[in-house]
């Protein structure tokens, strides 16, 4: 890795652990396993809007993936749109 690599991820908060090797987090340790039971999920947005949210992440004290969560476990628990409640009944 180059060192404008390294300054880079410096940067956004994130560094690589010379003993695994592994990127990372400053400040959250890496435990194996703590991902098994979740699934990833890529999604195109601008660029823009996944730096201010970002930002407003971090200033909350929490991830970006954090938020993305909650966000989608409330919106499932919504009830569904009549219109697509009733395209299901046909």
């Amino acid at each position: 890795m180059t060192q404008k690599t390294l300054r880079y991820l410096c940067q956004i908060g994130v560094h690589k652990c010379f003993s695994c090797g592994i990127i990372r987090p400053y400040g959250k340790p890496y435990r194996r396993g703590e991902m098994e039971n979740k699934h990833k999920m890529t999604m195109r947005i601008p660029r823009a809007l996944h730096r201010r949210a970002k930002a407003k992440a971090a200033l909350m004290g929490t991830t970006l993936s954090a938020v993305v969560r909650k966000l989608l476990e409330k919106w499932i628990e919504e009830p569904l749109p009549e219109e697509v409640k009733q395209e299901e009944v046909h």
